[in-house]
């Protein structure tokens, strides 16, 4: 099996680690695939290249229904399992997914605004991720649909504008201007794009605007859990990366032995606030890099 993930972040990490240790406990062979980028193409090249390896299965993270239903054509022709994690399960009768339910990840950070907007009320900013244009996410769209459901149970909560923004250079600098020109409409700024949080925290920071924002993020990059620790971030919420990779060996073992299993393995998620960010802070940081 070829586990595919991305190098730099902290779930990634504890991503490959898990899956080692699956692998030794259900006796097999797991190969861990680390990417530099993200990009599609680079991407693609690595699922085209897993497939025709002789690996039994493949498991990546994919948004894009196009790219996932080629891979999946692609795969049926060698007879290789493929296994999404964390990503919208575009397939659901073919392809078997272990990612944590968007429509919680939606609720779960909902309340986490409210709760940190306080009497004031919440007005906030929802950054999300960057989807690929002409194809609407249904991954995005349950996470939103959280948040909504929160927010219609509090009259004094709204959303005042929704941004999209991806993974790049000049990010960053091109969600701060945005930020600049909606400022004093908003108390609140909730982002779903993981490697969006940090720069968001920092853009805060240099405006002199802690403790008059709240950001309220997902995922469990080091920067992020930081932020948490200073105060700078209210709250994230993340799946658990440990037993996210400990349930694609999982799946992929029941697969093998010709047992039956459900194609959709829900992650726990795990909100982290400054009351308890120590206590994920010393089970993920002691990763060995």
């Amino acid at each position: 099996m070829i586990v595919i993930s991305k190098d730099n972040d902290l779930i990634y990490q504890h991503l490959r680690k898990s899956t080692a240790e699956a692998a030794q406990q259900y006796h097999i062979n797991v190969e861990n695939q680390t990417l530099q980028s993200w990009e599609s193409t680079t991407l693609r090249d690595s699922v085209v290249f897993a497939i025709y390896s002789g690996a039994q299965a493949v498991a990546f993270q994919s948004n894009d229904p196009v790219f996932t239903q080629e891979m999946y054509e692609l795969a049926s022709e060698q007879g290789v399992q493929l296994i999404l994690y964390e990503s919208e399960n575009y397939q659901r009768d073919t392809i078997p997914a272990v990612s944590a339910n968007s429509y919680s990840i939606g609720t779960n950070t909902g309340q986490l605004a409210i709760d940190a907007s306080g009497e004031e009320g919440c007005k906030a900013v929802l950054v999300l991720e960057k989807t690929q244009e002409g194809i609407p996410s249904t991954y995005q769209n349950m996470k939103v649909q959280g948040i909504m459901e929160v927010f219609g149970q509090h009259d004094d909560a709204e959303i005042v504008q929704t941004l999209s923004t991806e993974e790049e250079v000049y990010a960053g600098e091109k969600l701060a201007n945005t930020l600049e020109g909606l400022k004093n409409t908003y108390n609140t700024i909730i982002c779903l794009n993981a490697y969006t949080v940090p720069l968001i925290a920092q853009q805060v920071i240099d405006s002199n605007l802690v403790d008059k924002v709240q950001i309220i993020g997902y995922g469990m990059q080091q920067q992020t859990l930081d932020y948490v620790n200073r105060g700078v971030i209210y709250g994230t919420v993340t799946p658990d990366p440990d037993q996210m990779g400990n349930d694609i060996v999982a799946m992929l073992h029941t697969w093998v032995n010709n047992h039956s299993y459900d194609d959709n393995m829900p992650v726990p998620l795990h909100t982290i606030t400054r009351e308890n960010v120590d206590k994920f802070s010393r089970l993920w940081l002691e990763t060995e890099q």
